[in-house]
């Protein structure tokens, strides 16, 4: 479906979870004028255009005609910051960038084992709670993840985590 200007106006908006108000004050206008553009009483002038584009990186092709990519993409853009943008932990991070740095053939053969292993593996592991503790559990009550928790009720430190995790690796590639 073809969106009008207004209506890519309103998108970005409702987006960035702006009322009408805080929207324009952050490009100098009204509330009343920003609403009549998102309504098609009043056309997006180039100088508007612009001042939306600049302040909440727009990309200036997708606001007038449509065309994607919605956002600019910048040369800096910050892992960091997108990531936490996405509600990610410091731990999220940290795991995002090791992975990264991986060879590309292990990074490909790490996603190959675990697109095979979540297939087969009733197992469930819960998140690090508030604790800094995982908890792992199935339908049995026993993980299937040998060493790293015995029981369903067995909840382990993120650190003895890395402790279990980190020898296993070094025999299989040792």
């Amino acid at each position: 479906m073809f969106k009008t200007q207004g209506e890519r106006v309103k998108e970005i908006r409702k987006e960035l979870g702006l009322t009408l108000k805080l929207f324009g004050e952050r490009i100098g206008m009204r509330n009343n004028s920003i609403s009549q553009i998102e309504n098609g009483v009043n056309s997006l002038t180039d100088t508007t255009a612009k001042l939306i584009c600049k302040e909440f990186n727009v990309n200036e092709d997708w606001l007038l005609h449509g065309k994607e990519p919605k956002y600019k993409v910048t040369a800096n853009m910050s892992l960091d910051d997108y990531a936490k943008s996405k509600g990610a932990t410091d731990l999220d991070l940290k795991i995002i960038k090791l992975y990264l740095e991986l060879d590309p053939d292990i990074r490909k053969n790490l996603v190959e084992h675990f697109r095979n292993g979540l297939k087969e593996v009733p197992n469930r592991i819960e998140p690090f709670n508030t604790d800094g503790c995982l908890t792992a559990s199935n339908d049995e009550g026993t993980s299937e993840v040998p060493s790293i928790a015995a029981s369903s009720d067995e909840t382990i430190s993120e650190e003895q985590f890395w402790e279990e995790v980190e020898p296993a690796e070094e025999k299989t590639t040792g």
